[in-house]
């Protein structure tokens, strides 16, 4: 029997909602989802929260339009952590970084962001409310511009300025990238989450458990549900409830707090929609991925096997693979969850 207990409520809704805390078998037996619980989190290892757990958890909260789920390692930091996240200043803004542009939204309209300017954003005593990345990665290293990576470890990205994700003072985190979330059944240890290192530091993180692609039309949804208010926990529905109804899969989780708001102040919708839309070729980008499997392949096994000197990896030049194909090391190209969608 699953105990039910009351869950932290967030300062801006104080003595709303009620808590399931549940751990990960219990969503595999069979949870029990009537009009309550509100809210379910999953609190268990970081080892046990495995894709199955966040598909299961994510069909629970989409049989109830208001129900918000999370997960949560079993980690005493959270609260300590989540109220971190909360008290500090933050400017109202929205940083969103995507493959075709950056840029950060104000009350003032939207400017360009230079990816030399990211990491002095994002560490500011009053940084954005909200950072959307759109974009290459996996568990230990998501791009954020060309030669600008998020990573905890500097020898696991590929060439270029790594910003370390401890280092990142937003509280609120949406990846629309490939299994920044894959937890449970990772080859990637804890410690090099990117992820993990934002929950560690205070933020709420809204990603996918397994791979995606061409996820550029719910950047839209992102910015809609950061401006009209809504939690994490609703944001994260919406992206599955889309891909849902267009995949048949259901991939995104919230990490910490799914009652989690932003406060915004930004007017109009992001300029550049049309230009992430028309940036994503998919028949191209899969045409190539197979037309350079054997290539990608060869590198991930000699950097798996051999030490790789730094002649023969001029010789490689392992740099100039498209980093569409780079940045998951650990894994041969395609990866065996590889799903193209056209969303």
């Amino acid at each position: 029997m699953v105990a039910f207990e009351s869950w932290p409520i967030p300062r801006e809704r104080p003595g709303e909602g009620h808590g399931a805390s549940v751990t990960a078998d219990e969503v595999l037996t069979g949870l029990s989802c009537g009009e309550k619980p509100e809210v379910i989190i999953v609190s268990d290892a970081w080892g046990k929260i495995t894709p199955e757990v966040v598909s299961a958890l994510a069909l629970c909260a989409l049989q109830q339009p208001k129900r918000l789920v999370a997960v949560c390692p079993a980690n005493p930091e959270l609260v300590s952590g989540r109220e971190k996240g909360e008290a500090q200043s933050l400017s109202g803004e929205i940083l969103v970084i995507s493959e075709a542009d950056r840029s950060l939204l104000s009350s003032k309209g939207s400017r360009p962001i230079l990816g030399e300017e990211l990491e002095a954003i994002m560490s500011a005593d009053a940084p954005p409310s909200a950072l959307i990345i759109q974009g290459h990665g996996t568990e230990h290293c998501i791009q954020l511009a060309d030669a600008v990576w998020f990573s905890m470890d500097p020898s696991l990205a590929p060439p270029g300025q790594v910003i370390s994700p401890s280092s990142c003072k937003i509280p609120i985190v949406i990846f629309l990238s490939c299994a920044p979330l894959r937890m449970g059944g990772s080859m990637i240890p804890q410690r090099f989450s990117v992820a993990g290192a934002l929950f560690d530091a205070g933020a709420t993180v809204i990603g996918a458990c397994h791979n995606v692609f061409a996820v550029f039309s719910l950047i839209e949804v992102a910015l809609h549900g950061l401006m009209e208010g809504n939690p994490c926990g609703a944001i994260a529905n919406k992206f599955n409830e889309r891909m849902l109804a267009r995949t048949g899969l259901t991939p995104f989780v919230t990490l910490g707090d799914p009652q989690r708001r932003a406060t915004i102040e930004v007017v109009g919708t992001f300029p550049q929609r049309d230009a992430f839309i028309s940036h994503s070729n998919v028949a191209a980008c899969v045409a190539t991925a197979k037309r350079l499997t054997w290539l990608v392949e060869l590198s991930h096994t000699l950097q798996r096997c051999t030490p790789l000197s730094h002649e023969l990896r001029e010789v490689l030049d392992i740099a100039s693979i498209p980093r569409a194909f780079y940045w998951s090391p650990q894994s041969p190209m395609p990866p065996l969850d590889f799903m193209p969608m056209n969303i």
